[in-house]
């Protein structure tokens, strides 16, 4: 092990039976050398007399970093020794020496070596997490920077929105929009598959909000077909979007939509339950758009559309919220449960479903779900 063990104690007659006596008692080890106190710096081990004056502040100055500290004892004392009961030292030693306690607390030395890089694991680790939450609340503030806190009184309408920030890589957007005319409703949720992907969704929608007016006459397909076709050229290999994009008619309460991918969308009509309006095409990818063509996508996607009666309800979800609540069954139960109940009561009830389900070990970090949920 290339050891040195050192004995420290006032008396010189006693250092010397002391460093004789444990020599030959550790003489199998070829490794290790005992000796007196005006050499202790080198050592790894220290063997401290019990009897020696002021006991106190001899302990408290001694550097312990990397050593292990022993107290010698005589056998016939009969009392627990202080420096053990307060931890000031690792252990005792019993004189006279016996070769085998002698040896234990050798191996008692690598213990406390193990202890030593596990607390400075701890510590590393420990500050390892707070950084990571401390970087989880940045993103978290960033992506709600980026989301509408609330949205703006649109007669006729109440409209609530939720959003909780997730560990994993992407983001969701989600915004609404009344026309100049305050006529038409636009609506447009998205579920990005990364980071990258979703910083890229921003900037396409705010492109295609300057070239569209929302005055004209669309249909939501074109949108969504001008939002792809900005896409094309930063969809990455394994990236998805998932896109919801739709527009209500206040005057004949009809809305028009275009429906891509894995996000939920939920309708309830004249206080009945509950029911999932299923995705025309699974989500926006790379593989999609063989072709690098501009504000194309598939022709088999045709706006979808129907009318809204007074009383209807309209539930978006991000796929990180459907997920988190147990699948579409388990998300239908609770929407049907809580149908009649305030919007913002029902918001409150899916959040406390999603934080309710998450494993101890990310409760620990500021319960935060696997993705971003969106509602």
């Amino acid at each position: 092990m290339g050891l040195t063990l050192s004995v420290l104690t006032p008396y010189p007659d006693r250092e010397e039976v002391w460093i004789r006596e444990l020599s030959n008692t550790l003489l199998l080890q070829n490794d290790l050398k005992v000796v007196g106190k005006n050499e202790q710096e080198e050592s790894q081990l220290l063997f401290l007399d019990e009897e020696t004056p002021d006991l106190e502040n001899v302990l408290k100055n001694i550097d312990r970093r990397g050593k292990a500290l022993f107290l010698i004892v005589q056998e016939k004392k009969n009392t627990v020794p202080q420096g053990l009961l307060q931890k000031k030292v690792d252990d005792v030693l019993v004189y006279p020496f016996r070769t085998i306690e002698v040896l234990g607390k050798l191996h008692r030395y690598q213990e406390i070596l193990l202890w030593e890089e596990v607390s400075r694991l701890n510590s590393s680790f420990s500050e390892l997490i707070q950084e990571l939450r401390q970087d989880l609340k940045l993103a978290e503030r960033l992506q709600k920077k980026k989301l509408p806190m609330r949205f703006p009184v649109i007669k006729g309408f109440e409209v609530r929105s939720r959003y909780l920030a997730g560990m994993k890589s992407g983001g969701d957007y989600f915004d609404l929009a009344e026309s100049k005319e305050s006529d038409l409703i636009s609506v447009v949720l998205t579920d990005s598959s990364s980071y990258g992907l979703s910083s890229s969704v921003i900037s396409v929608l705010m492109k295609v909000a300057m070239k569209l007016s929302i005055d004209s006459i669309r249909s939501s397909s074109e949108t969504v077909g001008k939002i792809y076709g900005e896409l094309i050229n930063v969809l990455g290999e394994k990236d998805q979007l998932s896109l919801f994009y739709g527009v209500i008619n206040k005057k004949d309460l009809s809305f028009k939509y275009t429906h891509l991918g894995e996000n939920g969308f939920f309708i309830s009509s004249a206080r009945q339950p509950f029911s999932e309006i299923s995705p025309q095409e699974k989500a926006l990818q790379e593989s999609k758009a063989p072709e690098k063509v501009p504000e194309k996508i598939p022709e088999k996607i045709q706006e979808e559309s129907l009318t809204l009666q007074p009383g209807d309800r309209l539930i978006l979800l991000s796929d990180g919220f459907i997920q988190g609540l147990g699948g579409t069954s388990q998300t239908l139960h609770i929407l049907d449960e809580f149908r009649s109940e305030d919007s913002q009561e029902l918001l409150n009830e899916l959040a406390f479903h999603i934080k309710s389900k998450l494993p101890a070990a990310q409760q620990s970090i500021d319960g935060l779900p696997d993705q971003d949920c969106s509602a």
